[in-house]
């Protein structure tokens, strides 16, 4: 298990506040009241357990979902069905833990020839299209996906992420 946080002390408000008048409740107070921990402005109300998670320096961020590569399409002998993809998921080796990504949402991403609706972040080339996971394929982990609009060609051996949401836990 994980090693208990360790505890840290909150400092009091900063001496702008006079000492004889009473401080009011942080509810009550129409401004919050900022307390100062280091180089950490932190607002009323903050648990021990986040300061100390916030005080103990920059961590790694944090990656929320899983990652994929789209196998090909559904098929049989003869024909293909383009309407489903499969799609291998990184860690997932067997059929009885396909039950636990049933759902999830799974999205292929890729860059664009054409710029249209840039966003602060992203140049406007970026597109995704959104699919689910539907069904197992096989017994080695593999996993069918839908997606909204059927996948180009040029996405098989391409990543794609699975989300970790919705949750069914």
């Amino acid at each position: 298990m994980h090693p208990p946080p360790p505890t840290a002390t909150v400092v009091p408000p900063t001496a702008s506040a006079s000492p004889s008048s009473p401080s009011p409740s942080p509810r009550r107070c129409p401004r919050r009241r900022r307390r100062s921990f280091g180089h950490l402005v932190l607002l009323p109300f903050t648990s021990a357990r986040v300061v100390a998670m916030v005080a103990s320096g920059p961590t790694k961020s944090v990656r929320l979902y899983c990652k994929g590569v789209v196998l090909g399409y559904k098929r049989s002998l003869r024909n293909q069905y383009v309407d489903q993809v499969r799609i291998k998921v990184q860690g997932l080796d067997d059929k009885k833990d396909v039950d636990f990504y049933l759902g999830k949402r799974v999205a292929y991403i890729y860059k664009a020839k054409t710029v249209k609706k840039a966003t602060p972040t992203t140049e406007g080339r970026y597109r995704v299209i959104w699919g689910r996971i539907i069904g197992s394929h096989g017994n080695n982990g593999s996993v069918r996906a839908k997606f909204r609009k059927n996948l180009p060609p040029t996405s098989i051996g391409g990543p794609v992420r699975i989300m970790l949401y919705p949750s069914r836990i």
